[in-house]
């Protein structure tokens, strides 16, 4: 069975060892690419199983090597789509020692999965052959252009008789795109 994941990829920046953030800079930081439904992705792949991702991404080279990557971990890159807006997402992660815990810093605004609506994605060719979806709560929470394709996502797999499942995967620090949320940054 066809598993589709939809969601964000984002670049992942992290210190050697346990050290923070403001520890290294000017310095190094380990890149790799991380997002909870790239990684549902990659694992089906490396049991044997079908995944294709489904996401909007800034046409650049970043791209190029994401997909090469996908490749690599035998995830289908076919429903990638590139767009000529937004960027890359980032997010530092500082790993806990001792009592001290992890960190995570997000930079996320303006990505272009943020800035894609429902209609620019076409669901029903995208679940074609596919038997399940899987998507999180992250997806939802960058922006509402990106709310409103996650439902209309789920919605679309439901029509077509696909098994949806979803990580609910909360981060407070992400929900501040409606007005009223206590997180949402002044001005926004």
């Amino acid at each position: 069975m066809r598993v589709v994941t939809f969601g964000e990829v984002m670049i992942r920046l992290a210190p050697e060892g346990l050290l923070r953030v403001r520890q290294v800079l000017p310095g190094r930081f380990e890149a790799t690419f991380g997002g909870g439904e790239l990684n549902v992705a990659v694992s089906i792949a490396h049991q044997g199983g079908q995944s294709a991702y489904l996401s909007s991404l800034p046409d650049n080279p970043l791209t190029d090597c994401l997909e090469q990557e996908m490749r690599k971990f035998g995830v289908d890159t076919g429903l990638l789509r590139r767009i000529d807006r937004g960027r890359f997402g980032i997010y530092f992660v500082e790993t806990g020692a001792n009592q001290r815990g992890g960190t995570v810093i997000y930079d996320r605004d303006g990505t272009s999965i943020s800035l894609e609506e429902a209609d620019a994605y076409d669901f029903e060719s995208a679940f074609s052959g596919a038997g399940w979806l899987h998507i999180t709560g992250i997806t939802p929470a960058i922006s509402l252009p990106a709310a409103g394709a996650a439902r209309a996502a789920v919605e679309a797999a439901s029509a077509a008789g696909l098994t949806v499942s979803c990580d609910l995967n909360f981060r407070k620090k992400l929900w501040n795109w409606q007005p009223g949320t206590k997180n949402r940054r002044p001005g926004s």
